[in-house]
This record gives C-alpha cells, sequence and structure tokens, in this order.
C-alpha cells in the first residue's frame, strides 16, 4: 500500500492506524503520564506561540513525511495550515513522549525517518518516568543531538521559542533518581537515552549535556562496533564514571553585535574570556556592485557572503559599491544588506555554533514588541553565510541600543548607576537615540529617536565646503575620513582641512537633536545627573549636550564607537537563569 492509498483507507478507519514504510501497524496507546505530558506541552506550545506564524498541535492530527504517517504527541507547524486539512506535511519541530518498551525505535527508528520531512528543524523526545530530554536540531551534515535534565529551559530557534522542561512536566510528581543532578552538575542521568546512546549515536553525532560532550564520535562508533561483535547485554544506566570525567567543560561561545549604518561592531569570544573585537565598515552589496579589483586596492574586498543565493561584499567602504546605494530607513533590520552585514558578522566571529548573541535596535524600533521579535527570530537558527559553511544562532537578545552602553558605565561606576538618573545619547549615523535610566531602569517614556545624526551633520559640512570651495566632497567620502583619522581631503589638487568645516556642521545640527531629547524630559520634576555620549559621533553632540543640560556630568567613554557592543558583551557574560 503506497502512502497516498493509505491516507484515504486511513480516513475510513477513523485514525486507529499508524503507517510506517510499507506496512499499516495497529497506533500505540498511551499512559496517564504520557497524555499530561502531552497536554502540558500544547498548552505552553498555544500560549508561547500566540500572535506568532507557528501554532502548536496535539496528537490527534497526524504528520506525513518520508513515506510515513505518524501521530506525534504534540508538533509546531504554520498557523497557516487549511483548517480543513487532516494531515500536516510539514511540521517545522515535533515532539514525542518515550516509552520504554517502544524507545529504541523512538530513538533511532522515527529519528531517521523524520530527517526526511525536510520542512523540520527539531524533534524533542521526552520521559514519562523522570525530568529529561533530548533534543535534535537539523544541521549542515546531519542531526545534533543534546541531552537536558531537571532545570534546563530548551530553546528552539527555528520558532523563536523556550520552553522550561520543569513546566512541560508541572503537576506530576516524578522521583528524582540518585544520581540525576541539576544543570549545576556535571552529570545528568537520561535513563533510557544514556542506555541506548551507542546504539543511537552512529545516526545522530555527537550528545551534549550544558558544556559537556557525553560521548566523542570515534569513541561511539567503537563502542557500537564492539557491541555488534558480543551477545546482548544490559547496557548500564549511565556512562562509564572515567568517560564523564576526561572530556573536558566547553565554554559557551557568545557574541555582541552592533550593526550600525557606518560601523559594524562585533565582540566574541568564549564566555568569560577577553573578547576579539571587529570594527569594519558598514557597507554591503551585492559583489557585482563593487568597483573593478584593479581600482580597489588590496584589503578593499570585504568579506563575502551569501544571501538569498546572491553573492554579496560586507564590511567594505559604501564608496567602493558602484550603482548601489545603502538604505538609511527606519526598516534597515529587515533588509538583505543588513543580514550581509550580519552573515559577515557571524563568519567572523569564528566557531559553528554562537549560543549566545546579544545585538541591539534603534528604541523607536526596540519599544515595538513585533520589531524586536522580528528580529530575534531573523538572528536565531541556522544561517547557510557562504557556500561551504553554516553558522547556528541557538540565543538572541535585543536590546535597546543605548542600553549597552549603559550597562558598561554601570559596570565602571556601579555606585553612581545605581542611584542616579543616567541619559544616554547614543549618536549614530542614521539616528540619534536616547533612553533614560532611573537607578538602574528604563524609562521608555522617555526614550526616542531622532534623524538628526551624523549623516546630517556630513551633508550639511559637505555643503559648507562647497560654498566656500565651489566644490563637493561626498559625504561617504567625509565618513571614511573620519574613521581612519584623517585630517584633510583633496579638491581640486588642494587639501581642504576638515575640522573647522565638521564643528561648524556639528554646531547647525546637534541643537536640534539634543533639543528634542530635552523636550521628551519636560515632564520629569528631577534632572538628569549624568549624560553618557555613545556612539561614533559623540564629541559631535558633546558641545551641544553641555549647553542644553549645564547641570549634569557629561560623559565620553573611551572609543565611544564601541560603548553599546562593549555593554551588550557583559549582558552576553551574565550567568543563565
Amino acid at each position: 500500500m503506497t502512502p497516498a492509498a493509505f491516507l484515504a483507507w486511513e480516513e475510513e478507519q477513523d485514525g486507529r492506524w499508524e503507517f510506517d514504510g510499507a506496512a499499516a501497524v495497529p497506533r500505540p496507546g498511551g499512559t496517564v503520564v504520557q497524555a499530561l505530558i502531552a497536554a502540558n506541552l500544547v498548552a505552553l506550545l498555544v500560549t508561547t506561540l500566540a500572535g506568532t506564524r507557528w501554532a502548536g498541535f496535539g496528537g490527534t492530527l497526524r504528520i506525513a513525511g518520508g513515506g510515513c504517517v505518524r501521530y506525534p504527541d504534540a508538533f509546531v507547524a504554520a498557523r497557516s495550515l487549511n483548517p480543513r486539512a487532516t494531515v500536516v506535511h510539514d511540521p517545522i519541530v515535533v515532539f514525542e513522549v518515550l516509552d520504554r518498551q517502544t524507545a529504541a525505535t523512538d530513538l533511532v527508528g522515527k529519528i531517521r525517518a523524520y530527517e526526511a520531512s525536510p520542512s523540520l528543524r527539531h524533534f524533542v523526545m521526552l520521559e514519562q518516568d523522570r525530568i529529561g530530554a533530548a533534543v535534535f536540531a537539523r544541521e549542515r551534515g546531519g542531526w545534533r543531538g543534546r541531552l537536558f535534565g531537571r532545570g534546563d529551559t530548551l530553546f528552539f530557534p527555528a520558532i523563536g521559542v523556550r520552553l522550561k522542561l520543569a513546566a512541560v512536566y508541572a503537576g506530576l510528581e516524578l522521583p528524582v533518581p540518585p544520581g540525576e543532578v541539576d544543570r549545576s552538575g556535571r552529570r545528568c542521568r537520561i535513563s533510557v537515552i544514556v542506555r541506548l546512546l551507542r546504539e543511537a549515536i552512529e545516526g545522530v553525532q555527537t550528545f551534549l549535556h550544558g558544556g559537556f560532550e557525553m560521548a566523542r564520535p570515534a569513541a561511539a562508533r567503537k563502542s557500537a562496533a564492539q557491541a555488534r561483535n558480543r551477545q546482548p547485554v544490559e547496557a548500564p544506566e549511565e556512562p562509564p564514571e572515567e568517560v564523564a570525567e576526561e572530556l573536558p567543560a566547553v565554554a559557551p561561545f557568545v557574541v555582541a553585535l552592533d550593526v550600525g549604518y557606518s560601523n559594524l561592531k562585533l565582540l566574541a569570544g568564549a564566555r568569560g574570556s577577553t573578547p576579539t573585537a571587529i570594527l569594519l565598515p558598514a557597507g554591503s552589496g551585492p559583489t557585482t556592485a563593487l568597483q573593478e579589483p584593479s581600482r580597489r586596492g588590496r584589503g578593499k574586498e570585504g568579506l563575502e557572503v551569501l544571501v538569498d543565493g546572491t553573492a554579496w561584499a560586507a564590511g567594505v567602504e559604501p564608496s567602493w559599491l558602484q550603482n548601489w546605494e545603502r538604505e538609511l530607513h527606519p526598516y534597515y533590520p529587515t533588509t538583505a544588506g543588513y543580514r550581509a552585514l550580519v552573515y559577515a558578522a557571524l563568519l567572523a566571529a569564528g566557531p559553528e555554533r554562537i549560543d549566545t548573541l546579544v545585538t541591539g535596535l534603534p528604541v523607536n524600533q526596540w519599544q515595538d514588541l513585533a520589531q524586536r521579535e522580528a528580529l530575534r527570530i531573523l538572528l536565531a537558527g541556522i544561517h547557510k553565510v557562504t557556500p561551504a559553511r553554516s553558522v547556528e544562532v541557538a540565543e538572541v537578545q535585543v536590546l535597546a541600543q543605548p542600553a549597552g552602553a549603559y550597562f558598561g558605565f554601570a559596570a565602571s561606576e556601579p555606585e553612581v548607576a545605581e542611584e542616579a538618573r543616567v541619559l544616554v545619547v547614543d549618536a549614530g549615523f542614521f539616528s540619534v537615540d536616547w533612553a533614560l535610566f532611573d537607578e538602574g531602569a528604563l524609562r521608555g517614556a522617555n526614550s526616542g529617536t531622532s534623524t538628526a545624526a551624523v549623516s546630517l551633520v556630513l551633508e550639511t559640512a559637505a555643503g559648507l565646503i562647497k560654498r566656500d570651495h565651489g566644490g563637493r566632497i561626498e559625504p561617504n567620502d567625509l565618513e571614511r575620513a573620519l574613521r581612519t583619522g584623517r585630517e584633510s581631503l583633496l579638491l581640486f589638487s588642494r587639501p581642504v582641512k576638515l575640522a573647522p568645516y565638521l564643528d561648524e556642521a556639528a554646531k547647525q545640527t546637534a541643537p536640534v537633536a539634543v533639543t528634542a531629547i530635552r523636550q521628551s524630559l519636560r515632564g520629569e520634576r528631577r534632572e538628569v545627573d549624568v549624560v553618557l555620549l555613545a556612539g561614533g559621533g559623540a564629541e559631535t553632540y558633546a558641545e551641544a549636550t553641555r549647553a542644553v543640560f549645564p547641570r549634569a556630568r557629561v560623559v565620553v567613554p573611551e572609543q565611544p564607537v564601541l560603548a553599546n557592543v562593549r555593554g551588550f558583551w557583559l549582558r552576553a557574560n551574565e550567568p543563565a537563569t
């Protein structure tokens, strides 16, 4: 019987059968515990996915793929399904509650069946007799399995959802078996999964729990081969002690990312380490828009990444892109140019898995929950950054852009930050963001964004130069001169000193943004204690800020262009809760 023929026949059987390969078999029953776990799962999924494009479903609806029709305990698929459909062909996450009698099939057979479904990104197996789970994620080259125990949180980048494992087992009084510890310990005994680990490892690669490798691929293949050559015996409940002790802990890899309109800023490294800092121009465009190599010069090509199947150059000076204008608008994070810069950052960071990525949005965009969630979902998951390389981002945190600078200030002056009202002004290329922190709490009503930013200063300076010299130096050239520290540029074969024109332009334009900031605080009874200037244009706004906030202490941190990303790094290194 073919899958299509079975689906027609099964309609008449009222869902009492399950099809696997070429045979129809009775659909297995379940226990009360299994039903309660499944009910908890569906309730959590319905609540967590509300308002998104995804929906959670229970075990009464079947899924088809890879020549199989199955009834998982719960699964996630697109909300836009035909409401009259009885079969779902493109699930993205599937949950199965293990039964001891069918665990071997669930662990090995179902993984290999589900991997034939191209839409599936995560497959989860849950235990009945204790709090434990194995989560498999589709990666380049196969599936990667991770073990989780009591106290852990499951994260599914494909749908942007976190589920506390304890919540899945809410209402069930399950014993804590001897030897099982929470995520703060070094061992987590998952009864069924560990017992079958050696046989399963051939199909699913290495298992990890937290940062600890549970079996090496070579050792697992050797163990499986040895097992086939001897009489079957009951496998031990947990791996040998000496194996667990010889495998070192692997620190999570974290990235702080600030994608600006002028600069791409990145701090990357193992949690708790001294990070690698990367600062690149924020130009990006199709490689076909780059000038001819003979005119570019060495090191002008940037990084080449893949965006929707097209080769892009990212991290280049915008002026090196011909007939290509960068997009300067509030929806910049949704553009291909933004994604190209993100992919360049993921490529430059180094590893193929990033455990935590922290980034930011302009305040007015961050205040929109939909835009925050859209960016978080965009950045999480597996990204094919080049034809031969993919990078997985497990967790994404999106902060208000100026919050990064505040975290850095609070780390350097904790006593002041704890009591003071700190106004952070982030002077970027396209926008000036500000955020008020009152004793550490963000005051959303006193935060905002202005477009009277550095780009306006450069445009004004270019006009002033044309007024005096009869010709125009393009804002992109002024921007590059600021980035590289050049004091003058040639115009009609004569050097033009830039500082006087930039200073005059700042005096004309900076007060517009600073006055708007002051207006947003007009209802406040308490004065601002500290004004913290961050971003590449921090110095440009210093004079206007001192004039508008004469009683406040104005602080410009060292290397203000990196102020936000340094704070994002501090946030990324906070202990997991």
